[in-house]
């Protein structure tokens, strides 16, 4: 009887997790997923989801074109080395 009442009472306790929703956020974005796996999203938390992501393309973005300035300007910096190197006759006299 003891161990029919203990089963009974861990079954109690455990199905409520079953019927759970479960919140995964990563990073900025965030979404609901119900006891089967399905996507629960909202149209708010939808909206929001579309707005972070815009948001992580455009700083993806920025950082390209970041980067694509530094290179440029250390190409021209090479370059311009390269231009005075050719004045001296590929020996450097003094300090460029």
């Amino acid at each position: 009887m003891l161990r029919a009442v203990l089963i009974a009472a861990c079954l109690a306790v455990a199905m409520p997790c079953f019927a759970q929703q479960v919140r995964v956020i990563k990073g900025d974005i965030e979404h609901v997923y119900g006891p089967s796996g399905e996507l629960l999203d909202d149209g708010d938390l939808q909206a929001r989801n579309q707005r972070a992501w815009e948001h992580m393309q455009a700083e993806n973005q920025l950082a390209i074109a970041r980067l694509q300035v530094k290179v440029e300007i250390e190409y021209l910096r090479l370059n311009r080395a390269i231009a005075r190197m050719g004045n001296y006759g590929g020996w450097v006299i003094g300090p460029p």
